[in-house]
């Protein structure tokens, strides 16, 4: 034989072995898949659905804004009964219950930033050197939310968002505000006394 018909049927031997292989990994791969215990069926909240409640409610899906936190809605909430127990800002010393320092502030460690790096595009960045520690928390922001929620005007359009069930489609006109200013301190909450 030549040596070129054997360069070739050397390079399809090594092509041939390649797919073999490939073919040989994902089979066992598939193999391997299929050996795999299926996750149990049924109730997995058994132990959950045992336990005795006030109400037949065993879940509360709590749903917060972009760049909120828990301690934005629950920072000083006391629940009802004493053994029922919360970890937040004013079971912590931190804050008291009108929303001055607590006795624990310190360990908040909540900072401003004093000279922004990046030409202040980026705050992440900071620093200890660009950062001061706050005083005072500063009060909840509006953050420039507007007045009315500025996805209202898909309401005006024949079936509005066809991306929406239908009966959720009045969700596109809330959100917004009611408020005549959108910067600024957030006056819809106010300090429990």
């Amino acid at each position: 034989m030549n040596t070129r018909m054997m360069d070739g049927v050397r390079t399809r031997l090594v092509r041939l072995t390649c797919s073999l292989g490939v073919a040989v990994f994902f089979g066992a791969t598939l193999i391997a898949c299929g050996l795999r215990p299926l996750p149990p069926v049924g109730d997995f909240d058994e132990t959950v659905d045992a336990l005795p409640t006030a109400t037949p409610i065993k879940h509360l899906i709590i749903i917060v804004g972009e760049n909120r936190s828990f301690d934005h809605l629950f920072a000083t909430y006391v629940p009802q009964h004493p053994q029922e127990g919360i970890h937040n800002l004013l079971s912590e010393g931190i804050v008291t219950a009108d929303g001055q320092p607590g006795p624990n502030f310190a360990r908040a460690h909540q900072y401003r930033i004093t000279a922004p790096p990046n030409g202040g595009k980026y705050f992440i960045s900071a620093d200890l050197a660009q950062k001061t520690l706050y005083s005072t928390l500063p009060p909840p922001d509006l953050n420039g939310v507007p007045p009315v929620s500025p996805w209202i005007e898909i309401l005006a359009i024949p079936n509005g968002d066809p991306g929406l069930p239908p009966q959720d489609q009045y969700l596109l006109g809330t959100g917004g505000t009611d408020l005549i200013h959108t910067y600024g301190p957030d006056p819809r909450i106010h300090k429990r006394h």
